[in-house]
């Protein structure tokens, strides 16, 4: 995944700038993490992927996909 543009979706660059704002969102995206591990992420893009990994039960591929698509929607 490019992390710094998408055709349609804001840079993950943007989301780290944002993440006070933006964790809201993607606690409601993917609400089995938890309001620690959201501070633990703290924006970091290879934290997320990891945390959703582990709590989903998915490859980092299907996560990165996921992440994308979130962005999108931002």
């Amino acid at each position: 995944m490019n992390r710094e543009q998408g055709s349609q979706s804001i840079s993950w660059t943007e989301v780290e700038k944002s993440w006070i704002d933006l964790k809201g969102r993607v606690q409601d995206k993917w609400d089995r993490l938890t309001e620690l591990e959201l501070e633990q992420i703290g924006g970091n893009y290879d934290r997320l992927v990891e945390k959703l990994q582990v709590k989903y039960d998915l490859t980092r591929e299907q996560v990165e996909k996921e992440v994308e698509e979130f962005l999108t929607t931002v």
